[in-house]
């Protein structure tokens, strides 16, 4: 039952999704003939006659009208699936002009922004400027270049930097092992040669003892010998 009247007499609200409305067409048309930029100003020049909506109500209204929410459906024998039929109806045209009213206000602001920026371009921007823009571009562009080449450059020789560094990190570190190596090896000849030199200083003074000591003796018994052959001269001198 639809407001108290036999569902067979209701017509049915849903949307034919198999009508596009024209406004579509005409832009997606349009933007496939978009200009060169050769054609830029003479196109843009003109206001564009197919979006005749300024807000979004205007357009929703249109598209409700130009495809309208309703149609013929076929009387179904089966009383169950004409009530599931007649509870879903509202929750399908509600969702139709949410989708409708949804898809308005997407298009009317950004058409109206890509309006109002073709009409600044056309107003404000003179050629000049736009020779001067692209001109900034170009240089922006060289700069962009040349940078690019000399941080390549940059890179290439800190790469390079960096390997000498490393081959000169391990030269420097054979040498310390080397050096390390001849180190060890002096300290080796220099224990081994100074080796008896210091044995023989340590024994250096009790030799010198012992050979003080024999000189000593040897010097008593000589002093001794001479006394006594001193004595016998005398007494032979004092005889003759």
């Amino acid at each position: 039952m639809l407001n108290g009247r036999p569902f067979k007499n209701k017509e049915i609200e849903t949307p034919d999704r198999r009508r596009i409305p024209s406004v579509f067409k005409e832009l997606e048309q349009e933007l496939r003939d978009i200009p060169g930029e050769e054609q830029f100003h003479a196109t843009f020049a003109r206001e564009v006659s197919y979006f005749p909506w300024e807000d979004e109500k205007t357009l929703v209204v249109d598209l409700l009208q130009e495809n309208p929410i309703g149609g013929r459906q076929s009387v179904d024998e089966d009383a169950k699936v004409e009530e599931l039929i007649e509870s879903l109806q509202g929750c399908f045209s509600l969702h139709s002009k949410d989708r409708l009213t949804n898809i308005a206000e997407t298009i009317v602001p950004a058409v109206r922004c890509v309006k109002a920026a073709h009409r600044s371009l056309e107003e404000n921007v003179d050629p000049q400027y736009a020779a001067g823009f692209l001109e900034f571009g170009r240089t922006c562009a060289k700069i962009e270049e040349i940078t690019i080449k000399e941080h390549t450059e940059i890179y290439a020789e800190f790469e390079a930097s960096r390997a000498r560094v490393a081959e000169y990190r391990a030269m420097l570190d054979e040498a310390c092992m080397r050096r390390e190596k001849l180190w060890d090896d002096f300290e080796e000849r220099i224990n081994t040669i100074m080796k008896p030199s210091l044995d023989l200083a340590k024994e250096l003074p009790a030799k010198t003892e012992r050979t003080i000591a024999e000189v000593e003796k040897q010097s008593k018994k000589q002093f001794k010998t001479e006394s006594q052959e001193q004595r016998i001269k005398d007494i032979l001198t004092k005889l003759m």
